[in-house]
């Protein structure tokens, strides 16, 4: 079930967006609206422990406090929805993305605008990772699940081991077990939580995941057995408050680049950790299309390293790709070499009328 909330306080508004979303979710059934009046009554609701949105539409200015004053306190309280902004406003697009921002559309809107960026959302929502969310001495952290070997309990602790390091701290197998169990993750021990994708060898009392040996106890020993006669897991889709859903609460992982000028105001492209992303007009070839007159079919190419924190762009255009600098003189990239850049970088494909910033 999606849950898509609308936060504002025309009335008027709520109703001609709502009709938009039933006509750009008419192919998917298992969904429903949640309408609010006002940020206050999203703010009882998670007092209530009945906020229960995966995304959000909401209004910027509102009498009372303003959807800038619930997207900071998402983002304090680590809530796990995404928040599509509508606002008659140009002028909040960076701060919005601070903030955990899916999208930012400008009013008025129409029907088209809804559709595009619904059929996107649910494009990331099925390819992002979802992680396991955590917390170690005030500390938050979000493990992707597909980098889990195993969990371990010991005493009152939980460890979860990954290639990179293992994170210890305070919870209980049996609550993750039921929250991991849609994803593939099986008990093989009172102690030991597995994903049965990561096993590399069973034998009659333990199993082998990397260069680890983990028992197997009789009374799990069935379970364990069955998972291996099963060919396919359920989607990862969850509402369980362990699993960290949200697209933009992901983005721990990722690099992106929002548009902060230009038709594409409060686009936001998202990069995942060393996958070259292809950016042109021909959507038969690349990865994200923007159907602008200066932009080639093909062009060009950015890849971000997360290890390194960095953008490498290649471009590949006719046009060119252009990078502003902190005293805005204007460099062109050289084509088909490619250039290191941070986050902050500004960049323009062909026109300077439509700019991104690297994130």
């Amino acid at each position: 079930m999606i849950t898509i909330g609308i936060c504002d306080d025309d009335r008027q508004f709520i109703e001609e967006l709502r009709a938009y979303l039933h006509d750009a979710m008419r192919f998917i059934s298992d969904w429903q609206a949640r309408i609010f009046t006002s940020a206050e009554e999203i703010l009882t609701d998670i007092a209530n422990d009945s906020f229960d949105c995966n995304l959000l539409f909401m209004d910027i200015y509102m009498s009372g406090k303003s959807g800038l004053d619930i997207a900071r306190y998402f983002y304090e309280h680590h809530i796990d929805t995404d928040i599509i902004f509508l606002t008659s406003s140009k002028e909040h697009v960076y701060e919005c993305y601070r903030y955990h921002s899916y999208s930012y559309l400008l009013k008025p809107i129409s029907a088209t605008d809804v559709a595009t960026e619904m059929q996107r959302y649910i494009n990331e929502c099925t390819k992002a990772p979802k992680s396991l969310n955590i917390s170690i001495k005030n500390s938050h952290y979000r493990i992707p699940l597909r980098s889990i070997l195993f969990l371990e309990s010991d005493c009152r602790k939980v460890i979860v081991h990954t290639p990179q390091k293992d994170y210890s701290y305070y919870d209980k197998l049996d609550r993750l077990e039921a929250a991991l169990s849609p994803y593939g993750f099986i008990r093989c021990h009172q102690s030991f939580l597995v994903p049965d994708s990561k096993i590399t060898s069973y034998e009659p009392g333990q199993i082998t995941i990397d260069e680890y040996t983990i028992p197997v106890s009789a009374r799990y020993k069935d379970t364990l057995e069955k998972s291996f006669q099963e060919t396919l897991h359920p989607p990862l889709c969850s509402t369980d408050s362990f699993i960290t859903n949200s697209v933009t609460l992901n983005r721990s992982i990722t690099g992106a680049l929002v548009c902060i000028k230009g038709d594409y105001l409060g686009t936001i492209i998202r990069f995942y950790a060393d996958k070259e992303i292809i950016i042109g007009r021909d959507g038969s070839s690349c990865d994200i299309v923007i159907n602008l007159p200066s932009i080639s079919r093909t062009h060009c190419t950015i890849t971000y390293h997360a290890d390194s924190n960095s953008y490498e762009l290649v471009d590949l255009s006719h046009n060119g790709t252009f990078l502003i600098t902190d005293k805005e003189d204007i460099t062109r990239i050289t084509k088909n070499e490619s250039y290191t850049l941070r986050p902050g970088a500004r960049i323009y494909f062909g026109d300077r009328n439509t700019i991104y910033r690297l994130i």
